[in-house]
């Protein structure tokens, strides 16, 4: 009688081991075809990225067309750089009115 539960017991034993082996086995491949997966997504990609770049080095294209003239001959005005601080219109008007509310 109690090989019979030993061995009841080990027959449950085997059997959850069993089907714990093949999970694991399940998961691992589910994991390694990921990866795999993943690594032949970047190689197209990359390709893709190769092609792109070739394509634009081959036919131009993704450059900025130049519109508008450029200047060209000597410049018609010769305007020297402003020496010392710049006030602008606005700095002088505020200046005036300060002075103005504080009576100068």
């Amino acid at each position: 009688m109690a090989i019979v539960r030993v061995f009841a017991r080990g027959i449950g034993a085997l059997v959850l081991l069993g089907l714990a082996v093949v999970a694991l086995g399940v998961a691992f491949r589910v994991v390694v075809g990921m990866f795999t997966i993943g690594v032949f997504l970047l190689k197209v990609l990359l390709f893709g990225l190769l092609l792109s770049w070739l394509a634009r080095v081959v036919f131009g294209w993704g450059r900025p067309q130049r519109t508008g003239g450029q200047l060209v001959g000597r410049p018609v005005v010769d305007v020297p750089a402003p020496t010392g601080r710049v006030r602008d219109k606005y700095e002088i008007a505020a200046e005036k009115e300060l002075d103005k509310e504080l009576g100068f």
